[in-house]
């Protein structure tokens, strides 16, 4: 977050945005079924397209305690 605060970059937090498709895991409970990587896929689509940043400056949250 420090980082990307430093240098005014989004951050696209896929923590949060995973916990919507909690219940779309294989047995392991860490890799996703073909939906729930289609909603992470659609979620970051929103959030880069929202940025309105027309370079690929993105920070990205990929866990909880970042």
């Amino acid at each position: 977050k420090k980082i990307a605060q430093k240098h005014a970059l989004p951050i696209i937090d896929l923590y949060s945005a995973s916990l919507e498709y909690a219940g779309m895991h294989w047995d392991d409970g860490v890799h996703f079924f073909e939906e729930g990587y289609e909603g992470l896929a659609r979620k970051l689509l929103e959030a880069l397209h929202e940025s309105g940043r027309s370079r690929a400056s993105y920070a990205f949250l990929a866990s909880a305690q970042d």
